[in-house]
């Protein structure tokens, strides 16, 4: 019984690990400047254009990927 219990118990605990592991970025958008929160940066590359959801809806690109 307690090698079941220590087994869940490490299973708990691993699972709020991998929870607790997202980070939030602050970057900047490339046109105003504005503060933008990334999640997780996970295949970001430095190439990428970021934008505010206002210069996203200047540019029409708020809804590119919805389509």
């Amino acid at each position: 019984m307690k090698k079941l219990l220590v087994l869940i118990l490490a299973v708990l605990v691993a699972i709020c690990a991998t929870g607790c592991s997202a980070q939030t970025e602050t970057l900047h958008c490339d046109n105003c400047g504005t503060e933008v929160k990334v999640e997780e940066k996970n295949g970001m590359d430095e190439e990428w254009i970021i934008l505010c959801e206002d210069c996203e809806k200047e540019s029409g690109l708020d809804n590119f990927f919805e389509e």
